[in-house]
């Protein structure tokens, strides 16, 4: 009995299939009704067993081949770069301690065998570590720039990845790569990101993390027995954030700090970033200087930027020096933040 034929007046009008459930069969026995049904087939319950299994298979295969294949192209992510003659250590200023240091190591790569000649050995790192926008990736390009080597610029939040062993596989491309181009410099951004103290972390849950550190300290290690010209610029803002091991001689050999720069320093960034801007006869960076203490050279940039913003705006063919004073007061202002909860207006004694 395999279906159920509705007919009215000799007419047939629908059809429903039977399905053999438990009360349908207890019916048909108790009724004494003849009727057969064929055997359920082995095959279909292992078809019903393996297809699912086959499908997880398949897209475990599909993702492992979209892993590999990412690993694999990750080291194309951080390509050399060339910068040629777009900048020189004319374009730093306000920071001329940290810029004699790495003009030095600028030296040594335009000349390393006098360098070896000497017994010396080339810098395998470089950590530059200042507040934000005080020209640590400014230095790490100039540094590329003048020396005429390749540049090969990534952050530190490139390598944190979620699977095991990710992190450390994008670092040994990284560094295969900066090895075929050397001599060159390999900047890494943000360092604290890739390499944080590891009794920061908490035990047991940053395995990827470790590894890709471990990886890091490997690879550095591989810089200084080799010393093949490769050096590794590396810029943070908290450097009591990095490991001990990493920041050692032989990995980072040189520490240069930058600190936020003076008045005459602060002027000397202002005429760098007006040389593209019309100034009128009246403008007077070393006042616009001092109206802004405490400014880092990217705030100093936008500051220039803002004034001439201020000059279209008006309608203006050159900045004045209004321009400037009023772009450094809504500046300053834009930054100090209104207080929103009552105990933020008490502590700063407001009504």
């Amino acid at each position: 009995l395999k279906r159920i034929d509705f007919s009215y007046a000799g007419r047939a009008h629908f059809s429903r299939p039977v399905y053999a459930t438990p009360q349908l069969l207890d019916a048909l026995v108790k009724s004494a009704v003849d009727f057969s049904a064929p055997a359920p087939r082995r095959v279909d319950g292992l078809a019903a067993f393996a297809l699912p299994l086959l499908w997880l298979g398949g897209v475990g295969i599909f993702l492992s081949r979209q892993a590999r294949q990412m690993t694999a192209n990750v080291g194309t992510r951080a390509s050399a770069r060339n910068l040629g003659d777009k900048l020189s250590f004319d374009d730093v200023q306000g920071i001329a301690r940290a810029k004699v240091e790495v003009a030095e190591v600028v030296a040594m790569l335009r000349d390393p065998r006098r360098y070896a000649s000497a017994g010396v050995r080339l810098p395998s790192g470089l950590l530059l570590a200042g507040p934000p926008g005080t020209g640590k990736t400014l230095l790490a390009r100039v540094l590329a720039a003048e020396a005429g080597v390749p540049f090969f610029f990534c952050s530190g939040s490139d390598f944190v990845e979620i699977f095991v062993g990710r992190g450390a596989s994008r670092l040994r491309a990284l560094f295969l790569k900066a090895a075929k181009a050397a001599p060159c410099v390999v900047f890494v951004d943000e360092l604290d990101a890739l390499g944080k103290r590891r009794s920061l972390r908490l035990t047991g849950s940053n395995d990827e993390a470790e590894q890709t550190l471990n990886q890091l300290l490997a690879c550095m290690d591989g810089l200084e027995s080799s010393n093949n010209g490769v050096v590794v610029v590396g810029a943070t803002n908290r450097p009591s954030l990095l490991d001990p091991a990493l920041i050692r001689p032989g990995r980072f050999d040189r520490i240069v700090q930058l600190e936020l720069p003076d008045a005459q320093g602060r002027a000397d960034i202002l005429a760098v970033h007006s040389r593209p801007l019309q100034l009128a006869p009246d403008v007077d960076l070393r006042k616009v200087a001092e109206l802004g203490p405490g400014m880092a050279g990217a705030e100093l940039a936008a500051i220039c930027n803002e004034a001439g913003i201020r000059m279209v705006r008006r309608g203006g063919s050159s900045i004045c020096q209004a321009d400037f004073e009023s772009a450094v007061r809504d500046y300053i202002k834009s930054r100090q933040l209104a207080p929103t909860s009552l105990i933020d207006k008490l502590l700063l004694g407001q009504p």
